[in-house]
């Protein structure tokens, strides 16, 4: 089914995690995976957002998901929950759904959209992170087909799917890496599926790491063109995901704002005047969150203009950090407190921000020279 109206897709997800994730306050600090809940968001068709109606999906775009992302953690208080099913979206409807031959997408999308299915990007290894200079694992051409051979680490969902797309070294030219995205099944002969992480932030949202070992895969395997994983997969991905996660960022922002109002209210000799000030200086910062987030999510739907996409994510994680700080503020000045779930999700909110923060901050120096190697009338 397609949802047009957006509050009534807000809706659907929001009532959900009112009444399925915030009722389970033990989410955010579980190590533990709740399968039964994720089956639970397939029957209510919540893992097909972003993928087309004729698949089986809930369809639209960045902005949907966005939407979606948004009520999931406001409504459910639990990022590393959303943060899986952001994941899910993201390979399916972005990668899947960009990438993938008619078969590929006809044979898959259908089950990512109603849960049989879940996918996870193989493309981080041990030490190295992402850097494609550095990424090792390679797929050899042998005989009817790929031999591929490496190790992959950092696996979002990982000990939960069923596949992999896999970004592997096949070829060089002037000395730079070809990679290539292969989708290689969990049970394929020689691939491992190591331990899952035992991660303190982000719960209960699985990850690992998985070996290969001259895993044999057939040339229909191959997603996308040969030789242009980087710059189809690893480049753009990043990209999609800091877009995608605007959503439950400023999700997050809202619940804990909620939650310090309440406890200035019931526990705090009330300024009504210092706290409309503070509060009024919320709404008007998350309102310009939100336009940065839907001007995102429409350049990358568009697949137009990387530079400005880049500025905008380069942004958003800057006003996102300081909004926060400033609820960390108010939070210090009135003595008011979070509740336990939310003070995990406070601790979480904080770690999002580090995340890849290296490369946030190597695409805002690429900014500054762009800028400083202009002319001054243009």
């Amino acid at each position: 089914m397609e949802i047009q109206p957006e509050n009534d897709f807000t809706r659907l997800f929001g009532q959900f995690a009112a009444e399925n994730i915030a009722t389970r306050p033990d989410l955010s600090r579980s190590a533990d995976f709740p399968a039964n809940l994720w089956e639970k968001m397939a029957e209510a068709g919540l893992l097909g957002v972003g993928i087309d109606p004729a698949y089986g999906g809930l369809g639209g775009g960045a902005a949907r998901i966005q939407d979606a992302g948004r009520a999931l953690v406001s409504k459910g208080r639990c990022l590393g929950l959303a943060l899986s099913w952001l994941i899910h979206s993201a390979v399916s409807c972005y990668v899947i759904g960009r990438l993938g031959s008619e078969d590929q997408k006809a044979r898959l999308l259908p089950l990512l959209a109603k849960g049989g299915l879940s996918a996870s990007i193989a493309m981080s290894e041990p030490g190295v992170g992402a850097h494609p200079k550095h990424l090792s694992t390679k797929a050899e051409a042998v005989p009817g087909g790929f031999e591929i051979s490496g190790r992959k680490a950092y696996l979002t969902n990982g000990p939960i799917a069923g596949l992999f797309i896999v970004l592997a070294v096949t070829g060089e030219t002037d000395g730079k890496k070809e990679f290539s995205a292969f989708l290689v099944p969990r049970d394929s002969p020689g691939l491992a599926v190591e331990a899952a992480m035992s991660l303190e932030i982000l719960r209960p949202a699985p990850h690992c790491g998985i070996t290969l070992d001259k895993v044999r895969v057939p040339p229909s395997s191959l997603l996308g063109p040969q030789g242009a994983g980087y710059g189809r997969i690893i480049k753009p991905f990043r990209v999609v995901e800091d877009v995608l996660l605007m959503g439950p960022v400023m999700g997050g922002l809202l619940a804990l704002a909620r939650n310090l109002a309440a406890s200035i209210r019931e526990t705090c000799p009330p300024d009504e005047s210092k706290a409309e000030e503070d509060f009024g200086r919320f709404v008007s910062m998350t309102g310009a969150l939100s336009a940065v987030a839907d001007k995102a999510a429409e350049l990358l739907d568009r697949d137009d203009d990387e530079n400005a996409l880049t500025a905008l994510c380069v942004a958003f994680r800057a006003m996102a950090r300081d909004l926060f700080a400033y609820l960390e503020s108010i939070k210090s000045e009135s003595a008011a407190r979070y509740d336990e779930n939310l003070e995990t999700l406070a601790l979480d909110m904080a770690a999002s921000s580090r995340i890849a923060a290296n490369v946030t901050a190597l695409k805002q120096k690429k900014l500054g020279r762009l800028f400083l190697a202009r002319p001054e009338n243009q």
